[in-house]
């Protein structure tokens, strides 16, 4: 198989999932394949497990078990911020970084996992990432991917713009342990809007993230 030209008998559906993996985030449970995918729209005819078997098949998705610790659907930002508005207070950020530091419950549970390939990476120009092995990490990735599915649900227009961590090149920030955001909606070349999970920061940490996103890695 050619890895830089996928086979004309996946479907749109597997092709969807397959980037969505590559490009977007990191993992996917069955049941956020069957939520997001399956049950959506035209693809309501599709299994995720068809989906999930073709693209094992394939060498394409590979199977992971890992401990995450339970945390709730998101519903909305814990903060948003725009370009022009005034910025957070730093009393703001600090109850920000408290609600972060307490938002995993103390309850870990086996998940099954799917991930991308570094052959699926490669048809997307993707990378697979850094491993992890600290459920405190899965359950930030899956986080991500629940993030993503609200927008497939509430903003889809917005999803084909949305490019994980690992699909955009680094920003060279020389910031002692900051990191690019989780996600960024990549729309005329330039970052419309950014998205960042929330670890276990301290509010002077989450102010310096606030900065990047201003623009600050551009300017270093």
């Amino acid at each position: 198989m050619n890895p830089h030209r996928p086979p004309p008998t996946w479907t749109r559906l597997e092709l969807e999932v397959l980037r969505a993996l590559s490009v977007q985030v990191k993992y996917l449970t069955t049941e956020q394949i069957a939520r997001g995918w399956c049950d959506m729209g035209n693809h309501a005819d599709e299994s995720s497990e068809c989906v999930i078997e073709s693209l094992r098949r394939s060498g394409l998705m590979e199977e992971e078990t890992i401990e995450v610790y339970e945390t709730p659907r998101p519903t909305q930002p814990l903060l948003e911020w725009t370009p022009g508005d005034p910025p957070p207070t730093a009393g703001q950020l600090h109850q920000l970084a408290d609600l972060l530091a307490t938002r995993w419950s103390q309850q870990l549970r086996a998940v099954q996992v799917f991930r991308a390939s570094r052959e699926a990476a490669n048809v997307f120009g993707a990378t697979t990432g850094e491993g992890k092995d600290r459920s405190s990490d899965w359950s930030h990735d899956l986080l991500i991917s629940e993030v993503l599915l609200r927008y497939r649900a509430a903003r889809p227009a917005d999803v084909k713009d949305w490019s994980g961590e690992s699909f955009v090149p680094k920003r060279g920030l020389t910031i002692d342990g900051m990191k690019d955001p989780d996600a960024f909606l990549i729309g005329a070349g330039r970052s419309e809007r950014i998205i960042e999970i929330g670890g276990t920061y301290s509010g002077e940490h989450l102010q310096a993230l606030r900065e990047q996103g201003a623009g600050g890695a551009a300017r270093r």
